[in-house]
């Protein structure tokens, strides 16, 4: 009696997994190397045929769901590297992750976000990319298709982003 009924209960937690779409396979993994420091991007893909598929970045022991750049972009100067990832309700995060500290600046963007297109090649028409760095800013170059480059001032230290006038 006692075995069916962990039989029965495996059963469900199972099938509950997969009607939730709570499991997942692992897809694509990319590994990088930046400073002797391994960073991993990987896609989860779902069990269920209409599920979400979540990106994944990986780095210095911390994981960071909802990867919504393409990578990231190693800023040299900083010993970080900055992405862009997605949380619910509509807020995008751009993170500055310091690979020496391992110290994560999260700035919450509202309305137009900026970082979509970081890790594509500055050739790229939907490429974000760091253009200069000067001490604790950066100021960061958004491509839009068919549209005028627009520039942002990235700023560690007061943890802003804002547009460049």
């Amino acid at each position: 009696m006692k075995k069916n009924i962990i039989k029965t209960a495996a059963i469900v937690i199972v099938i509950g997994g997969l009607l939730t779409s709570c499991g997942s396979l692992a897809g694509d993994k990319k590994v990088f190397h930046e400073n002797g420091v391994e960073i991993v991007t990987r896609e989860r893909l779902p069990l269920v045929p209409h599920g979400m598929d979540v990106d994944y970045l990986e780095v210095r022991g911390k994981s960071f769901s909802h990867l919504i750049s393409p990578s990231y972009v190693f800023i040299p100067e900083w010993n970080s590297i900055i992405f862009l990832t997605h949380r619910d309700g509509g807020a995008y995060i751009l993170h500055i992750f310091s690979l020496e500290t391992k110290l994560d600046i999260a700035l919450k963007e509202d309305g137009v976000y900026v970082g979509r297109g970081l890790g594509y090649p500055k050739t790229d028409f939907l490429a974000c990319y760091v253009e200069k760095v000067d001490g604790d800013i950066a100021v960061l170059v958004d491509r839009g298709y068919k549209s005028p480059d627009l520039r942002y001032e990235l700023n560690r230290a007061k943890k802003t982003l804002r547009p460049v006038r």
